[in-house]
C-alpha cells in the first residue's frame, strides 16, 4: 500500500478499526487466482492474532491447512470530499477519505473451535445475548461444515488519509461538511488522525 508519512497510522488504530469494521478482506494469492473472502474477524486480547471461520468447503481451507500467507484489508470509514467543502481556493481537486489497514500473517487452523466460536459469538452478540449450546445435535451438526482459523500479525500497516495535510481552515471546513452530512464517525478518526 502507497503510504505516505503524512497519512501513516499506527498498529493500535487497526484494532480499533477492527472492533467497529469486523467484516474484512481475506487474500491468499493462490495458485492461479487469488482466493478472496469477506470475513468478520476479532483479535485477540493480546493482539498476536485474529480469529476467524470460513465454510468448510471454502477453497481457503486449504490455503489455512497449508500455513499460507495471507492479507486482511480492515476498512474503516470512508467518503467522498469535494473541493467545494475547501475554504481556501488553491487548487483543490476532489479526492476520498478514508481509514484502512492491510494485516500480512500467517494463517493456521484454531486449535480449539469450540472456543474459538464462543470468543466470536461472545463479541459479537454481547454481554446478555445468543450462546450456542454445543450440546444440541443440531447445533454441533451445522459447526462441522465450519472451519475456525488464526491469522499470526507479522506487519500492520495503517493508512489514515483524512485530510490531515490540508491547511486548518480547510480540514475544519471539510470536517463540518462531512459531519452535516451524517459522517460522524469519519469526522471523529479525521480530528484523531490531526492529532496523531
Amino acid at each position: 500500500m502507497y503510504l505516505p508519512d503524512v497519512f501513516l497510522g499506527k498498529a493500535e488504530h487497526m484494532f480499533a478499526l477492527l472492533r467497529d469494521h469486523p467484516l474484512t478482506t481475506l487474500i491468499v494469492h493462490g495458485d492461479a487466482v487469488p482466493h478472496i473472502a469477506h470475513v468478520p474477524l476479532l483479535a485477540r486480547a493480546d493482539h498476536t492474532t485474529l480469529l476467524g471461520h470460513v465454510a468448510s468447503r471454502n477453497p481457503l481451507v486449504r490455503d489455512i491447512d497449508a500455513g499460507a500467507s495471507a492479507t486482511v484489508v480492515v476498512h474503516g470509514p470512508d467518503a467522498y470530499v469535494s473541493p467545494t467543502m475547501y475554504l481556501t481556493s488553491v487548487g483543490h481537486v476532489p479526492t476520498w477519505n478514508y481509514a484502512v489497514a492491510h494485516v500480512q500473517g500467517r494463517l493456521i487452523r484454531a486449535s480449539d473451535q469450540v472456543n474459538t466460536l464462543d470468543n466470536l459469538v461472545a463479541a459479537f452478540e454481547g454481554e446478555d445475548a445468543y450462546r450456542p449450546d454445543w450440546t444440541d445435535s443440531n447445533v454441533s451438526a451445522l459447526t462441522a461444515h465450519i472451519v475456525c482459523f488464526e491469522l499470526v500479525i507479522e506487519t500492520i500497516d495503517v493508512k489514515l488519509k483524512l485530510s490531515q495535510n490540508r491547511h486548518p481552515q480547510d480540514f475544519d471546513s471539510a470536517a463540518a461538511y462531512l459531519a452535516r452530512g451524517g459522517r460522524s464517525e469519519l469526522v471523529r478518526w479525521m480530528k484523531l488522525a490531526q492529532l496523531k
